[in-house]
């Protein structure tokens, strides 16, 4: 039943904001609660939705995303969960790493480490987007006995370089951020709101209207002249200090142990990888081996699919969720499935 009064109330939301023309955030609209996590170099900052009491499904946004990814799918998915979900640094509303830092990975598995303790959990079930998705099967690998499901949308899972890239991606990586350290600093571009719009609808052309205004709203800050910078930090859009081949890829993707799921768009990401890189069938026959079970769906979408048509990806979420459920523990000591 709840399930279906947050489903109608996201749609009768959706037509009066298309009337007055502003998208108002899940938050104001009361669906979900923002949470903030101190850490060293600020805070991590995300939002939860659903009764705190119920089994955790933590969410893991995609490159240059943030949190609001899952807007449109979460309303979708049983409501008997408790979605938390946050901004990876340097994206949203989460404070950037500090200045001489990198972005990958593992920096990014220690992030979603500091939010999993600061709700005491010992058992999660994780949902990732893209980069979101890898974030989730590295550390699921890491820490085997905390996740016990994963699902992964429009991704490979364990994302590796080429042998022969390997050398020349770290030293890009590091020549360009030595060389945006030491350059004058300039001014963010400013923006009107319509011409943020345009610009992240042109960067992205996986996103239509609704999905560009909800990612801006976490992904925007208002000037107090009415104009708008974006709040992602540029060093996203350098290359990533990843020194993974093949080989420690296929170690990383065996130590995985939960049920793991995979929902890929047919004119998504994962179709343009394993062409460019077959090898990585044989990190999923990895995955089959050492998972509790691996499964996975190919739908009609594209790589923003879970945002932009969920429909059809929360139908199969949600029986995957069905199908490998996890034990919570009631007050009398009796388990039941969820």
């Amino acid at each position: 039943m709840l399930r279906v009064i947050c489903s109608r109330v996201f749609v009768d939301f959706r037509r009066t904001m298309a009337s007055v023309g502003k998208y108002v955030g899940t938050t104001k609209r009361g669906l979900t609660k923002e949470f903030s996590v101190p850490v060293p170099w600020g805070e991590i900052a995300g939002k939860t939705w659903g009764d705190e009491k119920n089994p955790p499904i933590i969410c893991l946004h995609g490159w240059l995303d943030n949190c609001n990814t899952f807007d449109k799918l979460i309303p979708l998915l049983p409501q008997d969960f408790y979605y938390v979900t946050f901004d990876v640094p340097g994206h949203g509303l989460s404070s950037h790493f500090p200045k001489g830092s990198f972005y990958f990975t593992a920096a990014y598995s220690s992030v979603l480490k500091r939010v999993i303790d600061h709700f005491k959990y010992d058992n999660v079930s994780l949902m990732g987007h893209s980069m979101g998705a890898n974030i989730a099967t590295y550390f699921g690998a890491i820490y085997p006995e905390i996740v016990s499901r994963i699902i992964a949308i429009d991704t490979a899972g364990i994302w590796f370089r080429q042998k022969e890239d390997l050398i020349t991606g770290l030293r890009s990586c590091i020549d360009t951020h030595l060389a945006f350290e030491t350059a004058e600093p300039r001014p963010e571009k400013e923006y009107t709101y319509e011409q943020a719009k345009g610009r992240l609808r042109a960067a992205n052309k996986n996103l239509n209207d609704e999905s560009v205004e909800i990612l801006l709203e976490r992904g925007m800050r208002e000037l107090d002249n009415g104009n708008f910078i974006f709040r992602r930090d540029i060093r996203h859009l350098f290359k990533d200090p990843l020194e993974r081949g093949f080989e420690t890829s296929l170690t990383i993707a065996e130590g995985l142990k939960a049920d793991i799921f995979f929902v890929w768009a047919k004119k998504g990401l994962y179709k343009i990888i394993k062409e460019r890189y077959p090898d990585i069938a044989e990190v999923h026959k990895a995955f089959q081996k050492n998972t509790k079970s691996f499964s996975y769906v190919e739908i009609a979408g594209n790589h923003h699919l879970h945002l932009c048509t969920p429909e059809e990806s929360a139908k199969h979420i949600t029986e995957f969720l069905r199908n490998h459920p996890v034990q919570k523990e009631g007050e009398n000591g009796n388990g039941s499935n969820l």
